[in-house]
């Protein structure tokens, strides 16, 4: 039996299985199943006893960005923010949809607020390089691809980040 087929079984026994729920989103969002991933997500936003709302609020954001919804992948990362102002991953979306939406200023703050916050984060730091090199700011660029290389050496985004020093 797959993954998926005993997900929904324990779904079908006890609908409020919330672990169960979750690691069926984020299996849906690996196969970018986007849609499908927002249906399973969806109920844990409203789960008043689900300890950790920050998640599928993180996980709805993807699943919204992957079907295009910008705006609703937007709200959705910032509500996982304001419930976890510490959400190293979240804070990171949120600053890299922001730059997407090119508004430049708030990707900055909310991309130096999750690289400050989450020592060896590499990733933050990775489109915090992307956007100064952008602007021609090629000595911050380096700091900041240099911080994304030390937090993963050995990941291909540390090696991508090697590569730009």
């Amino acid at each position: 039996m797959s993954a998926e087929t005993h997900f929904k079984k324990a779904l079908e026994i006890r609908p409020a299985f919330h672990q169960a729920r979750a690691n069926f989103g984020a299996l849906l969002l690996e196969q970018k199943r986007w849609q499908a991933a927002v249906d399973v997500i969806e109920p844990l936003v409203g789960a008043t006893l689900y300890a950790t709302p920050w998640v599928p609020y993180n996980n709805l954001g993807m699943a919204y960005e992957g079907l295009g919804q910008k705006r609703r992948a937007l709200e959705s990362f910032k509500m996982a923010v304001f419930h976890n102002p510490l959400f190293c991953l979240g804070l990171n979306n949120l600053g890299r949809l922001y730059r997407e939406l090119h508004d430049t200023e708030l990707a900055f703050d909310t991309l130096r607020r999750a690289g400050e916050k989450c020592a060896g984060y590499a990733e933050p730091h990775f489109h915090l390089g992307e956007m100064l090199e952008e602007q021609g700011r090629i000595v911050d660029a380096r700091k900041e691809f240099e911080a994304c290389y030390k937090g993963a050496p050995d990941s291909p985004l540390g090696m991508r980040c090697r590569r730009r020093l």
